[in-house]
């Protein structure tokens, strides 16, 4: 009965909040449009594309049955999370007990990471059911020793989907590989799974290698997620948005800190009082799903935990399995509900705030459009994000600052997830060839602090008008410039 208030409850949060997310954001929009390419097109840039294509793949599907409307897209979305609520209360049921599936699905069902990204119309919600899915299966073939052709298969379809989904899910292969050692398999099976794996591996070669060679020349440590500010940033941080979110109060950062402390140090005991359980293995095979993602995704200097979410179910399950195994009846009902109410306030801030609003923008347009105006978009891949939502007729142009005749799709594949420097010369020449003959500038830019563009106007006698901002999550400022009487 419990699973089932949790799958209502999951589920009716994710729908409610599809009404409040607003349109897409640039990451969905680049779904939605490089999904519905004609099939040459799809296919050529699924390879640049720097994730895999099996996500872009089902929406082409997807949207072509049921639209590209914002809410039926990020409606496969919120189908992968319900199914991912109940795999964590089946795993947690099946391998310890119905308390600990219960109790993980329900912090799955609450997290605010989990329904924003499962109300999102990207791959991280269907990242996280391939995950539960292939160490359910992994478990029960070197754990519970369950090895028929059957189950060996959709082990084997499973891991390669996980390969084809997303390059952060890479890591499942090697984590699993630790847990083998910890379950003491013997070296026929790590032979068999070393073997599954060089296949799948082998496969998913035929994607991976044409598209990492297409990037040999590109400066990959000058993505964006390298560049994020880390100031606040830790293992600790990464594990806490998990339960909640990242924007949190100083109080609830404290909860946290003190309850994963007191997780990890309750964790740490009781494997070392308990080496001749049956579940100690398990939950060392747990530990390592949960914590190794996260801190080598600190390591690496990528601080975003919807990166490394997909080790969260076994965070969750770790906690139910800890308090089931609690003699106290009191504490597993304090600890859960005093974790819940303090999650609540993130979930209602979540569930409360629209993510971006592309209107915001393209009706400011709009409304103070002249017949020589401009849009000038910076980065400049947002430039299909402005022009889905736009009915005006001022042109919207990117700001892209190399120097190549490729069109605009691959452009944004291979360089939208750059920092493209920008020299002040390129600067000059390409917004004197923008601004000839406009009187007026729309500047749409993702930070708030004075940037190159933004200095080029001012130091060319532009006259600042106004400055409106579009999105929370996704916070987006179109800066109004006139331009000066002898332009």
């Amino acid at each position: 009965m419990f699973i089932l208030i949790n799958l209502i409850a999951g589920a009716a949060m994710r729908l409610y909040y599809l009404t409040m997310r607003g349109t897409f954001w640039f990451d969905e929009v680049f779904t939605v449009h490089y999904s519905g390419l004609p099939w040459h097109e799809a296919i050529k840039y699924w390879t640049l594309e720097t994730n895999p294509p099996l996500h872009t793949l089902f929406m082409r599907y997807w949207i072509g049955i049921f639209s590209d409307g914002e809410f039926v897209t990020r409606l496969s979305s919120v189908i992968f999370a319900v199914a991912s609520i109940w795999m964590l209360y089946y795993f947690g049921k099946t391998f310890f007990n119905k308390y600990t599936g219960n109790l993980a699905s329900f912090f799955l069902s609450f997290s605010g990471l989990h329904i924003f990204l499962s109300t999102e119309a990207r791959a991280y919600s269907l990242n996280i059911l391939l995950c539960l899915i292939s160490f359910f299966l992994f478990f029960k073939i070197f754990y519970s020793k369950k090895q028929g052709k059957k189950i060996f298969l959709g082990y084997f379809l499973i891991q390669l989907a996980m390969l084809y989904t997303h390059l952060t899910l890479a890591v499942i292969p090697i984590v699993q590989l630790l847990c083998l050692f910890i379950l003491q398999n013997d070296k026929k099976e790590v032979r068999k799974f070393v073997s599954l794996h060089i296949i799948a591996g082998l496969l998913f070669a035929i994607w991976f290698i044409p598209s990492i060679l297409s990037k040999s020349n590109v400066g990959t440590f000058n993505g964006w997620f390298f560049t994020e500010d880390a100031t606040y940033a830790n293992v600790y941080s990464t594990l806490m948005a998990f339960f909640a979110i990242s924007k949190v109060d100083s109080l609830t950062i404290s909860f946290f800190v003190i309850l994963l402390t007191g997780l990890i140090c309750a964790l740490v005991v009781y494997i070392k009082e308990n080496l001749d359980k049956k579940a100690t293995p398990l939950l060392m095979c747990l530990a390592v799903w949960a914590f190794i993602p996260p801190v080598l995704s600190n390591v690496f200097g990528i601080y975003i935990p919807k990166y490394s979410f997909f080790s969260a179910p076994a965070l969750f399950l770790i906690f139910g399995f800890l308090l089931s195994e609690s003699k106290s009846a009191l504490l597993q009902k304090i600890i859960p509900f005093l974790t819940f109410s303090v999650m609540l306030v993130p979930i209602s801030s979540v569930m409360t705030t629209p993510v971006y609003d592309a209107y915001s923008h393209t009706k400011f347009i709009e409304e103070h459009e002249t017949e020589n105006s401009v849009v000038v978009v910076v980065p400049f891949n947002e430039e299909i994000l402005l022009k889905r939502y736009y009915n005006g007729n001022t042109p919207i142009v990117g700001f892209y600052p190399r120097e190549d005749e490729l069109p605009l799709e691959e452009r944004i594949v291979r360089y939208n997830w750059q920092e493209l420097q920008v020299a002040p010369e390129v600067v000059d020449k390409k917004m004197r060839a923008l601004t000839d003959g406009k009187d007026k500038v729309f500047f749409s830019k993702y930070i708030l602090e004075s940037e190159p563009i933004e200095d080029w106007l001012k130091k060319n006698g532009w006259k600042y008008q106004s400055t409106t901002i579009a999105g929370n999550y996704v916070q987006i400022f179109l800066l109004e410039y006139d331009a000066p009487a002898d332009w």
